[in-house]
């Protein structure tokens, strides 16, 4: 289906899109963010929270076998104050996905994985697919009740995603290839 590195060019656009939600949720006030709107994890912060979560478990628990916060990813989404717990198991997961995402191969891809969750075991590439589209399908109800509010969502289109994630990666090359000038002034 994809290759290894058709998966991380999808999971940077992933990362891409769950930050800048994450950026988004934090600036606007906890009551409007924690409201219970009787969606499938209740709140704006407990689907993000449940999203959070789904990578933890596929990607951290299942696939490298250890996941990265038991206690904040079992926390219920009613139990939470503040987005900060919730961005900081965001970025933590991160931490443990990006460097196992730098080092996967098609060969990984085909590997079996069985979450405990599920009946039976899938393929990580289905696994990988798995969370691609669970995230997709739980940003739609955030967007909702982002709408709800009359807030508008960040930008998730694919192709403004990469061009931005293209264009950040060429400044930081441009940037990386300027020579330092010790003495300027000399």
């Amino acid at each position: 289906m994809a290759t290894a590195e058709e998966f991380r060019k999808m999971y940077r656009y992933n990362r891409a899109v769950m930050a800048a939600y994450g950026r988004k949720i934090e600036r606007l006030p906890w009551d409007v963010v924690s409201k219970d709107r009787e969606t499938t994890w209740h709140s704006i912060a407990g689907v993000y929270h449940h999203i959070v979560g789904v990578y933890d478990g596929w990607l951290c628990y299942v696939a490298q076998g250890k996941g990265v916060d038991e206690k904040t990813a079992s926390r219920r989404w009613d139990s939470f104050t503040s987005m900060r717990d919730i961005r900081a198991f965001h970025e933590a997961v991160w931490a443990s996905v990006q460097p196992w995402l730098d080092c996967l191969t098609d060969a990984d891809l085909r590997r079996r994985v069985k979450a405990p969750w599920q009946p039976k075991a899938c393929s990580l590439e289905d696994a990988l697919m798995q969370v691609t589209l669970e995230t997709a399908h739980h940003l739609g109800e955030i967007i909702g009740m982002l709408w709800q509010e009359d807030i508008r969502p960040p930008a998730m289109t694919w192709l403004d995603i990469q061009w931005g994630l293209e264009a950040a990666a060429k400044r930081k090359r441009r940037h990386g290839k300027r020579r330092p000038s010790a003495h300027r002034n000399a």
